[in-house]
């Protein structure tokens, strides 16, 4: 039959410190993903940005997917290509 002292010594890490660990670990992973993600302009803002270049550019016709792409440039902050 093992000793006491030989228990104790497997497991240093008591339940009480090992879930604070784990709380801790979560929350760091939780702060980095967060840094991570960027929100993205709704459906409605690029049709509304989309139509401005539209009408900016006399209504002209058949430029639908280019306005549509620049407005999604614009309002995610990327680079303007003209």
């Amino acid at each position: 039959m093992p000793s006491r002292s030989a228990d104790s010594s497997r497991s240093s890490t008591s339940p009480t410190t090992l879930a604070t660990k784990v709380r801790r670990s979560s929350v760091k992973s939780t702060r980095s993903e967060a840094s991570y993600t960027t929100s993205s302009p709704s459906h409605e803002a690029i049709a509304i940005r989309a139509h401005e270049l539209y009408v900016q550019s006399g209504f002209e016709g058949g430029r639908e997917l280019e306005f549509w792409l620049e407005a999604e440039r614009e309002l995610t902050g990327g680079l303007k290509l003209h």
